[in-house]
């Protein structure tokens, strides 16, 4: 379980070996489990975000990439997006107009 002044340093972000990482959002999920939201993927970032403040990782399970979520897609497996999936990535990515 992380303590809130470890939850805060995730939020507030924490110096890695390649460049600043934070958590855009850290929820507790259970006792031992929590929920982050990163912006960002670079490699075992979280494992090493968590390691930053102190903590471990003992499994990871991704559920969403950007807007869209995951459901019950196996570990290792691959779907193909559906057009309204398509335009909501799109949208994630496309610069606001005006």
């Amino acid at each position: 379980p992380l303590s809130a002044g470890q939850i805060d340093e995730l939020l507030g972000g924490v110096m890695l070996d390649d460049g600043p990482a934070q958590a855009l959002a850290v929820h507790r999920a259970g006792a031992k489990a929590i929920d982050v939201v990163m912006g960002e993927g670079r490699k075992r970032v979280v494992r090493r975000l968590l390691a930053a403040v102190d903590s471990g990782v003992v499994d990871l399970c991704r559920t969403a990439v950007g807007p869209i979520l995951l459901g019950d897609l196996a570990e290792g497996a691959s779907r193909k997006l559906d057009q309204p999936e398509v335009d909501l990535l799109n949208d994630a990515v496309r610069p606001p107009v005006g």
